[in-house]
């Protein structure tokens, strides 16, 4: 939320299905593929304010797009499974487009994360201008080129 607040012009399209992928059980409590509920609640008292995000509880592979969201900062912190990770950057190219952004990765500490981000980097080369590392080294934002 602390996006929606500095950003209060932009539109903050946020998609989570809040299921515990196994990465944060030990925080959650909850067993893998459980609800996670009490997050859920956290994140919609949160969200709450801000007119400006708009909450899709779904999976990154269910959201649909017409191509017509201005898109250009998207920040990926949900399933940490390789599989889910890298729908997520293959929607976040594709809601960037052909403009420049910025794609951000949350936990790349983890397994599943880490390898997306290794699969990311070769897979778009010619679009990544700058790295950098924040966060203690646990989350990776690329800038992205247009093209």
């Amino acid at each position: 939320s602390f996006l929606a607040e500095k950003y209060p012009d932009r539109t903050l399209y946020a998609i989570d299905p809040f299921i515990d992928d196994g990465n944060t059980t030990h925080v959650s409590g909850v067993e893998k593929g459980g609800e996670l509920t009490r997050i859920r609640e956290i994140a919609l008292k949160s969200i709450s304010k801000f007119e400006n995000i708009i909450l899709h509880e779904i999976k990154s592979e269910d959201f649909k797009h017409d191509g017509d969201l201005n898109v250009s900062f998207v920040f990926i912190d949900g399933d940490h499974s390789l599989e889910a990770c890298v729908n997520d950057y293959k929607l976040a190219m594709s809601l960037i487009g052909k403009k420049a952004g910025a794609v951000v990765f949350d936990d790349v500490q983890t397994d599943g994360v880490g390898r997306a981000v290794q699969l990311f980097e070769k897979n778009y080369p010619h679009r990544i201008s700058d790295k950098s590392t924040v966060r203690d080294a646990t989350t990776i934002y690329y800038k992205i080129k247009a093209v």
